[in-house]
Formats: structure tokens, C-alpha cells, sequence
């Protein structure tokens, strides 16, 4: 439609094969991810400020607190140890 090209040409739709993180995370301001490998190594070459979020389970703990400790995402919280 022409409301779909008008959006892909205003940069406000980027389409791209394969979903290459490297070029969708330097887009962005922020990112919460789930803590693999890929991902959190992608956003951390895009050097936006980066949050593992989920279950928190094997590499997720890794990574989340690598992100912490360089200083680019904040502190993990169990969902058993937060309080309101």
C-alpha cells in the first residue's frame, strides 16, 4: 500500500532478511532481552543500555550480570526476592 511505502521511506518501517541484530539494536535506545548469547553480545557492540529480563536461569544470570557490572544495565531481581 502506499501508507506502507510512505512509512518504509520515512524510516519509520525497516525491513530487512534474516533479522540481523547488529542492524536493528544500533536503532534503538534501549534493550531488554533474554539473555543469550546472541542477543545480549549484540546489544552490548551497540552500546545502548541493556537489561536481561526472564526467568533468570543458567547463561540469563551470565549475562545479566555482565551487563551490570560494565555498567550498562541495572541489577537482576528474582521475581522471588522482589517486594512491592
Amino acid at each position: 500500500t502506499k501508507e506502507l511505502e510512505a512509512a518504509v521511506a520515512a524510516g519509520k518501517i525497516l525491513e530487512l532478511e534474516g533479522a540481523p541484530f547488529g542492524l536493528l539494536f544500533e536503532r534503538l535506545d534501549a534493550l531488554c532481552v533474554h539473555g543469550g548469547l546472541g542477543t545480549t553480545a549484540e546489544a552490548m557492540r551497540a552500546g545502548i543500555p541493556t537489561t536481561v529480563v526472564g526467568v533468570l536461569l543458567m547463561d540469563q544470570r551470565f549475562w545479566g550480570m555482565q551487563c551490570e557490572k560494565l555498567g550498562i544495565g541495572s541489577q537482576m531481581v528474582h521475581i522471588a526476592t522482589w517486594k512491592k
